[in-house]
């Protein structure tokens, strides 16, 4: 026995047919993002198939080798490429020809450019002229093309007017609910699969790539407890220029990555071919770009309480209990869970917390005054030499954590005053680190020194002849704070040292091989005590070879 069909089943069978036949829209959120300091990130993102078809999504803005899908087992995908779309982007309206774009339907009366006259009716339609087709962002992706509307059609009781848009002087809206948003046209680029053997159950496919548009920024709070102990906070800022991030489990990288091509957009995107082999035949493009680490740090500045200098800040107040961090290779991951950011915002995440041993260190570096050409340059640059001579003091601090310090700015604080800012390098769980403070006005150090021999024509050297000089340098040191205090000095010596008070630890170092001259390193460590009639002297000698 037949069954015959109605005609809302029929209707309904056929509507499914076409939906089926149609390409089915689909959103990637992003599932994990990995993120360096220099604005690049591996984002790793995931949509799910209810059936089979063909899909379309937004193709993301990759970098050169970094794009890659997966999908799972059983599932097959067919005929992958990435194609230009015509797309919009709303945006508010900033003038009346905008204005009439954004309610187009509407009842409306208008009044032309000298003309008293208003004429009532409704706004058929203003057609947006096509534009040249823009060359894409040097990062992915296109800018909004500029929209102009040369033709409106205004139907009046007498009849439908063609007129220019901009003939329009004011616009009076017979309704009360107006639009003020429109909608301007944009080429975007669309990433298209078809899909089999997904209908029914389900299958995930996963999209990893490169993307420029998201960093962190981490700095440092050095708070002085006492000579010995300081309390060190980290907190990371991430700048989000390129997604909405929602329950997004992100990974914050410490260390320097070597991405050869992250300069150079994706093949699988809609950049000229033309434009993508340049970018990757200019070495400049290719260059990796997170060398300015310091471009990418946010200036910090103290925090002070309502109760003036004399108040605490607490700085690692509520530090979140945060997933241990994993190490790869040269690499550190510090883990930030579900974290929420929305494109164009900046969120604040607290890393570390924790007292750690905190010495200070007064340390004095001195130059050394022969250059690469054996040329001695003591009295040729400033002859009041005094006045270059600087005393640092610094925190010698210890990373008794299990997270390593990544590089970024550190600011010292105590008692709620902020001392000094400046760059707490790179370094591993049991390392130690010097984090400059100021200078130390209140110890003073003059360097001096004279010729005390000469031989002239005393050797030669590849055709050349060198007069071998004597120098003897003098050291002085002076105390004024009212407590001893530990100074090392640092002088690099270019040459043979002769001899040296108090048994400086003598270093050879590698620089300047090339050179005439050999090149060392004199180091003393030294405590002196309070008061002028306590002051420090150290003479040294050495000698070099001159042309």
């Amino acid at each position: 026995m037949k069954t015959a069909l109605s005609l809302s089943t029929l209707s309904l069978l056929m509507t499914l047919n076409t939906v089926s036949a149609e390409t089915m829209a689909l959103d990637a959120p992003p599932q994990r993002i990995s993120m360096f300091k220099n604005g690049l990130a591996m984002v790793t993102s995931a949509a799910e198939l209810k059936r089979d078809g063909d899909y379309s999504l937004t193709a993301p803005e990759a970098r050169y080798g970094s794009f890659w899908i997966g999908w799972g087992d059983g599932l097959s995908l067919e005929t992958i490429k990435v194609n230009e779309v015509d797309g919009a982007e709303e945006a508010e309206v900033t003038n009346l020809v905008d204005l009439l774009r954004a309610n187009v339907g509407k009842q409306m009366s208008i009044r032309l450019h000298d003309e008293e006259a208003w004429a009532s009716g409704t706004l058929l339609s203003m057609p947006v002229r096509p534009q040249p087709m823009p060359q894409p962002y040097t990062h992915g992706g296109y800018p909004v093309m500029p929209a102009t509307s040369d033709l409106m059609l205004f139907e009046t009781e007498e009849g439908t007017l063609a007129m220019m848009p901009s003939r329009v002087a004011q616009v009076r809206f017979a309704e009360e609910q107006i639009s003020t948003k429109v909608q301007n046209p944009k080429k975007e680029t669309a990433l298209s699969f078809s899909a089999k053997q997904a209908d029914g159950k389900g299958r995930d496919v996963v999209l990893r790539y490169l993307a420029q548009g998201i960093a962190w920024s981490p700095s440092y709070v050095v708070e002085m407890i006492d000579d010995e102990t300081a309390k060190l906070a980290c907190k990371a800022v991430i700048v989000n220029d390129l997604m909405d991030l929602d329950g997004v489990d992100v990974e914050l990288i410490a260390g320097y990555p070597n991405l050869a091509f992250a300069q150079s957009p994706s093949a699988m995107s809609a950049t000229p071919l033309d434009a993508l082999l340049n970018s990757l035949q200019n070495p400049n493009q290719r260059q990796f770009a997170a060398v300015a680490t310091n471009a990418m740090v946010m200036a910090q500045s103290a925090r002070y309480d309502a109760g003036g200098y004399g108040g605490m800040v607490n700085y690692t107040a509520n530090i979140p209990d945060l997933p241990a961090g994993e190490g790869a290779e040269d690499l550190y991951f510090y883990q930030l869970p579900n974290v929420t950011l929305a494109k164009g915002e900046r969120g604040y995440y607290p890393l570390i917390s924790a007292e750690v041993p905190g010495g200070h260190v007064y340390t004095w570096d001195i130059a050394d005054f022969v250059d690469d050409n054996d040329r001695y340059g003591y009295g040729n640059r400033n002859q009041n030499q005094e006045q270059e001579q600087v005393v640092w003091h610094s925190l010698e601090l210890t990373n008794t954590t299990d997270k390593p310090w990544t590089t970024a700015p550190g600011m010292t604080v105590k008692d709620g005053r902020v001392l000094g800012q400046d760059t707490l390098h790179f370094t591993p769980p049991g390392g130690t680190s010097l984090l400059k403070i100021t200078q130390a006005l209140s110890i003073d150090a003059e360097q001096n020194e004279v010729e005390v021999e000469r031989e002239r024509n005393a050797v030669n050297f590849h055709g050349n002849t060198y007069d071998k000089v004597t120098v003897t340098g003098t050291l002085t040191v002076t105390n004024y704070k009212d407590k001893t205090v530990t100074v090392k000095i640092n002088k690099l010596v270019s040459g043979e040292v002769v001899s040296a008070d108090a048994n400086p630890e003598v270093v050879k170092i590698a620089s300047g091989m090339n050179r005439v001259n050999p090149r060392s390193k004199l180091t003393w460590e030294t405590e002196i005590e309070p008061g002028k009639d306590n002051m420090v002297t150290i003479k040294y000698q050495y000698s070099f070879y001159t042309r």
